[in-house]
């Protein structure tokens, strides 16, 4: 996870850390942005706490466990000695 914004407070007793102004937050590819973020560091919840200010979120796609790659197909070609 990595966090940045204007101001940020970190309150390691309650296992919270506050963004204020510009607050971004990434993990793995996926973004939130707002003017207040709430991040509770312990659960790994994500409160924009907000009703009134735009939020931004960028949600990346899972991969497909189950999608073939190349290297699943690879065919080995060659000569065989009879």
């Amino acid at each position: 996870v990595y966090a940045e914004s204007e101001e940020m407070i970190h309150n390691s007793a309650e296992k919270k850390i506050e963004l204020f102004r510009k607050g971004k937050i990434t993990q793995v590819g996926n973004v939130i942005r707002s003017d207040y973020i709430l991040y509770l560091t312990e659960e790994g919840l994500i409160d924009t706490g907000t009703k009134k200010d735009r939020i931004k979120i960028v949600i990346q796609p899972q991969s497909n466990l189950f999608e073939e790659t190349s290297e699943d197909t690879d065919e080995v070609t060659g000569n065989a000695e009879q």
